[in-house]
């Protein structure tokens, strides 16, 4: 019974660690649409806060807020962030 046991688990194993042909398309597609929602949600509240005016849209703490030279983005957030998203490539 253990002899039987312990071929399953091989044969379970052999299975688990072939690689899946499809594995980088299907990640690849998952990728493409997070970022696609996570840019159009950004853009509609970065475009309602400065046709507004009010921060409170994009919920930023004024007295973190640091606008950048060029742009009137919060680059302390996004400099903050920019490991997590290293760590995520």
């Amino acid at each position: 019974c253990s002899k039987d046991h312990a071929l399953m688990l091989r044969m379970k194993l052999k299975k688990i660690t072939k690689p899946v042909p499809f594995f980088p398309a299907l990640l690849s597609l998952m990728l493409g649409v997070f970022l696609a929602t996570t840019a159009q949600f950004v853009i509609t509240h970065y475009g309602l806060m400065i046709r507004t005016g009010n921060r409170d849209i994009c919920f930023y703490n004024e007295s973190c807020y640091y606008p950048g030279k060029v742009w009137d983005l919060p680059w302390n957030h996004i400099a903050s962030n920019l490991a997590y998203f290293v760590a995520a490539m």
